[in-house]
């Protein structure tokens, strides 16, 4: 829940999807920003908010960070948008169907 994420990570949900974007998901290959780890990755959310605002400010951020940013924004983005949870999907239940199937019918 969003008090357990805040407390763990403190990031908000929507902020966790942009760590994901950042640093990536290696179970799910997904490559994120070379070199960006959850710590990183956490300091520069709490620095500008989103990954939308770290890659506005890529120009800004020193080194070899700044240089992995901005040669990476293409798979940040993608993996921002992989690891997003679609939640507005359509569902149809068939109410009967699973009366059907409660009853053992």
């Amino acid at each position: 829940d969003k008090s357990a994420m805040k407390e763990r990570y403190g990031l908000t949900p929507s902020q966790f999807i942009d760590l994901k974007g950042l640093m990536g998901d290696s179970s799910d290959n997904l490559p994120g920003v070379y070199g960006v780890g959850e710590k990183k990755g956490i300091q520069l959310l709490k620095e500008y908010g989103n990954l939308d605002e770290v890659i506005k400010n890529k120009d800004l951020i020193k080194g070899k960070l700044g240089e992995n940013i901005r040669n990476n924004i293409k798979e940040a983005l993608m993996t921002r948008e992989l690891a997003t949870i679609n939640r507005d999907v359509p569902i149809e239940i068939y109410w009967t169907w699973l009366w059907k199937i409660n009853r053992g019918i």
